[in-house]
């Protein structure tokens, strides 16, 4: 997802489950910063690498509180932050079928 994004420094990712399942997490930061900070839920189990978290990234942990007049998964969602002007982000939805 991330993949050669060297400016990229900043990921929170809140998800809880199947973190790399069907390996959607492989080398998904490989050539980002080479130092940075990466966000996760404190139950989360992440692997550590070019899979998951940056292996020279700081590491914070993060509850995440309910609010009940947002809308959104419990089971997890992605922040995205851009580092400068007119960058775009896409995520495309794989099938489960």
């Amino acid at each position: 997802m991330f993949y050669g994004c060297a400016r990229l420094n900043h990921i929170k990712c809140l998800a809880t489950s199947e973190i790399n399942s069907n390996n959607s997490t492989t080398d998904w930061v490989r050539g980002v910063a080479s130092s940075g900070i990466f966000v996760k839920d404190p139950n989360a189990t992440w692997p550590i690498g070019n899979n998951g978290i940056p292996t020279t990234w700081y590491l914070e942990s993060s509850i995440v509180e309910y609010n009940p007049t947002e809308t959104f998964t419990p089971a997890g969602y992605v922040t995205f932050t851009a580092q400068e002007q007119d960058v775009l982000f896409g995520l495309v939805k794989k099938s489960s079928n």
